[in-house]
């Protein structure tokens, strides 16, 4: 019975296990990073910074796999898990399913993708702006990548097309800064910690993706629209995971 149950849940039962470890580890170890960071010894909040970053860089493979239904048979729990660990990444500006979408059309139409411009933003702004931001990614801080996380939080309150977006942009930035405001109180360090720990995620998964593979980069002003050259791919869906139908690459 459990082997009938396990096949029925997990996309392959043979990997009901260490997706459950990993899961929980991505979670549960997760909120122990946070309760080390809000600890006085030095030693516990140093493994916090730790603990918290390296939760968060399993927790962005995760949500890889959700994307790819390999987790889990049913596209709504997948979706749902997606979700959550959205959630904790401090992704969930976007919904799974717009992220789920820019990484499908990622692998089908081999490019990398982009719903925003930061290239063209960063030349509008002083001379300054630009130096600041090679000086910090020089530095190795992901400046850029910062960029394209805060532009999906600020872009539904001044551009029309994405005002559907503002209520779910409002309720996860509320959450996000009910949780910081907690961390705050129980330690301010707690908040530089983590800080520090999603810094430590970004140049991770940037390291990672970057010796995945190359594709060109597009930036496109809707999520439907085909890549330019390519004329023949616009935008495809697909009802079952297939290795040429799988899926984070693109932004939204």
């Amino acid at each position: 019975m459990k082997n009938t149950a396990e096949k029925a849940f997990w996309r392959d039962a043979a990997g009901a296990l260490p997706n459950s470890i990993a899961l929980a580890y991505a979670t549960l170890g997760h909120l122990l990073g946070l309760y080390l960071l809000v600890q006085s010894s030095a030693a516990a909040f140093i493994a916090g910074i730790a603990l918290t970053a390296h939760t968060l860089v399993i927790a962005g493979y995760l949500v890889h796999e959700c994307a790819h239904m390999t987790l889990f048979r049913s596209r709504r729990v997948n979706a749902q898990t997606g979700e959550v660990l959205l959630w904790l990444l401090g992704a969930a500006y976007a919904s799974f399913a717009r992220v789920q979408h820019m990484h499908l059309r990622h692998h089908l139409d081999r490019a990398d993708l982009s719903l925003f411009d930061y290239q063209a933003f960063l030349q509008r702004q002083p001379r300054w702006v630009g130096r600041l931001v090679v000086a910090l990614e020089w530095a190795y801080i992901p400046a850029v990548e910062l960029i394209m996380h805060g532009q999906v939080i600020f872009r539904p309150f001044f551009e029309e097309r994405l005002h559907v977006h503002r209520r779910r942009v409002v309720a996860v930035l509320a959450s996000r800064i009910a949780m910081f405001v907690v961390l705050f109180e129980l330690s301010p360090w707690a908040v530089a910690g983590y800080a520090l720990a999603y810094l430590i995620l970004l140049q991770a998964l940037f390291l990672g993706d970057a010796f995945a593979h190359t594709y060109d980069a597009f930036f496109i002003d809707d999520a439907t629209q085909p890549v330019p050259g390519m004329d023949g791919i616009g935008p495809m869906t697909c009802s079952t995971p297939t290795p040429t139908c799988s899926l984070p690459g693109g932004r939204g």
